[in-house]
């Protein structure tokens, strides 16, 4: 599976780019949809959610966001 970190994206009418890295404080490299990475990993949708990547038969969807587990606070009084 391919290793990236989303940077971000940008979403518009003609316009969908990624931004992926490979570690947090790369630079990175801007991809077009239908781009291919230096792993041959092709851009096969980018969205507002985050970025799915295609080689072969294989799929991978990479989340923007990051899900946290939302935990009660304690009650300290």
């Amino acid at each position: 599976a391919p290793t990236y970190l989303i940077g971000g994206v940008i979403v518009s009418p003609g316009l969908h780019k990624t931004l992926l890295r490979k570690q947090h404080r790369e630079a990175g490299r801007w991809l077009n949809l239908g781009e291919t990475t230096d792993e041959g990993w092709t851009v096969a949708l980018i969205n507002s959610d985050g970025v799915t990547l295609a080689r072969g038969d294989r799929k991978v969807t990479l989340s923007l966001y990051t899900r946290w587990r939302v935990q009660p606070l304690l009650d300290r009084r």
